[in-house]
Parts: structure tokens; sequence; C-alpha cells
């Protein structure tokens, strides 16, 4: 089990003076207490868009846990979308055995040779491409381009943000953490 970060983010009325400053202050705590993953780059690194969305894929309806080792497994074998593309069906589905829903794992093989035919092997940046794409959903869509952000700001280049949704959950979180925590006493 993963330790929790005892150091909260400075929710304070002084220290969300702008929403720039807010901002910065929760991705500087987000920096030093996350969790490594091997799909997250580290700090100031750039996404690969092939591991971001296979990550994507691999946990719908699927924990952390379970997923991390047939990331590294798949990536091993496949690091590439291309390399995922060329790869027989069968070799897919064999790898993908113990996660379920076989479906994700043959969309996932259509997907990457649709990537591969029609956009050279890299992954659309815009919102509506990824939509046209075999087996990427609303999450998974959002999830992709919100991750392969590239500005400064954590502002991905195209489609909607997923601020707002963002931003509910956040909002959200102290309240359900201090009812937690108190049912649990």
């Amino acid at each position: 089990m993963i330790p929790a970060a005892t150091e909260q983010p400075d929710m304070s009325t002084n220290a969300m003076t702008s929403p720039a400053r807010l901002r910065r202050r929760l991705l500087s705590w987000y920096d030093r207490h996350r969790r490594a993953l091997p799909w997250r780059t580290p700090p100031g690194g750039t996404p690969d868009p092939y591991r971001v969305w296979l990550s994507e894929i691999m946990l719908q309806q699927t924990t952390v846990a379970t997923v991390t080792p047939y990331f590294r497994d798949f990536v091993t074998r496949w690091p590439t979308m291309g390399d995922l593309a060329n790869a027989d069906l069968d070799q897919v589905l064999h790898a993908w055995q113990g996660l379920g829903y076989y479906a994700r794992a043959r969309n996932l093989h259509k997907c990457a040779q649709a990537v591969v035919r029609d956009f050279g092997g890299r992954l659309p940046d815009s919102e509506r491409e990824l939509r046209g794409l075999p087996g990427i959903g609303d999450l998974d869509r959002h999830g992709t381009i919100y991750q392969r952000r590239d500005t400064k700001d954590g502002i991905p280049r195209t489609g909607p943000h997923p601020a707002p949704r963002r931003r509910r959950r956040v909002r959200a979180k102290p309240c359900y953490f201090s009812r937690s925590r108190s049912l649990s006493a």
C-alpha cells in the first residue's frame, strides 16, 4: 500500500489569491507527492502519447495495482504504436489475459492499426480525430488530451478542458475525506 501524503496543499484564502497562484501551488504539491507510475513522466518531462493512451485504455474498470505489470509487459513487447498495430491479435489477447473485457484489447489493436494507417503512427491531438478512433470514449479522450498537455499552465492545446469536472472533484474531496476519517475513527 502506498502511504498517504501527510502534507496537504495550502487551501487557505491567502494561498488562493489568484487562479494562477493556486494552480502553481497545487501542481507543486502534486509533483512532490504523486505516485510513481510507469506511464507517468517525471515533472517537467514530455508525456509519451502512446503510453498515456495505453494506460487510459488499460485502466478502464481496472485498478492501478492490477494494470501496472500488464502495462510494463505491453510496452516491453510493443514499445511503439506501430509495433502494437503490427502484432498478431491473438498475441495481444493473450497478453491481455487477466484484465478482462476483451473488447478493450480488440479495440486497442484496431485503434493502433487505425492510428498507424490514418495518422502515421502518431495519436492525433484533436478531440474530433480521437473521437473517430475505435475504443476511445469520452473519458479516454479527455484523459489522453489532458495528460498530453504541453503548456506551462497545464491546459491542453486542443479540445475542451476537463478542469470544471476536476474542480468539482477537488472541491468535494476535503468533505469526503473529513467524513471518511470521522467514520473510521
